[in-house]
């Protein structure tokens, strides 16, 4: 998933995730300065990367069916910037 976005901007999905590991990648575009993960189930956070860099990496284990939500913020660019992040099944 992707879009356009600037500086405080967020891009997410809520979708339900079946057993398994997974790993979720985000990154920016030259225009991205940090950009920042987070998956969370309802209030919980699940696993999250604040570094300040423009590719968030998070890795989580689901047992069962669970449905997360995934969000990516944009913290600092410079001008609109396009962000995106995939989720993939190991």
């Amino acid at each position: 998933m992707g879009g356009l976005f600037g500086t405080g901007g967020v891009l997410g999905i809520e979708r339900p995730f079946t057993e398994g590991q997974y790993s979720v990648v985000g990154w920016g575009d030259s225009h991205c300065q940090d950009l920042d993960l987070e998956i969370k189930h309802g209030d919980e956070t699940i696993c999250k990367d604040v570094d300040h860099d423009a590719t968030p990496v998070g890795n989580m284990t689901v047992t069962g069916q669970v449905s997360c939500s995934v969000h990516l913020t944009m913290y600092a660019a410079s001008g609109n910037s396009f962000g995106l992040f995939a989720v993939l099944k190991h």
